[in-house]
């Protein structure tokens, strides 16, 4: 009989300690130089802070436009703006978020398995 694991992500944040399985999800911690960006949604003055589901990215705001309107999933936002910190200026990202860990890491997977992005990955940023 063969047996599954299944991957897991321990984080510690503020001396807790969460155990995510990922199940195939990738997982990008905030950092002003990572993460390809897509395309751009009406966006908040102040930094959007939380955790994102990136679908896919692109330096056209078009074809981050098509790709979320193609797949009926997100929305894109351009990482130039100032409320996106964390991520690298100049892209179109179609994005689920800002939300909590989970629900990223859950937004990924189901990208992933469904097809729809099996690069899908997830991101903090602020």
């Amino acid at each position: 009989m063969r047996s599954r694991f299944r991957k897991f992500i321990v984080l510690v944040l503020s001396s807790v300690v969460l155990s995510v399985p990922l199940e195939g999800a990738l997982v990008e911690t905030a950092s002003a130089q990572d993460a390809p960006a897509a395309k751009a949604a009406p966006a908040p003055s102040a930094e959007a802070c939380g955790w994102y589901a990136i679908a896919a990215c692109s330096a056209s705001s078009d074809e981050a436009n098509g790709f979320a309107d193609k797949n009926k999933i997100g929305q894109v936002i351009d990482t130039s703006g100032p409320q996106y910190p964390n991520f690298r200026p100049g892209f179109f990202c179609v994005v689920s978020g800002p939300t909590d860990m989970n629900a990223a890491l859950a937004t990924v997977v189901r990208w992933q398995n469904s097809g729809v992005s099996p690069d899908a990955y997830v991101k903090h940023s602020c």
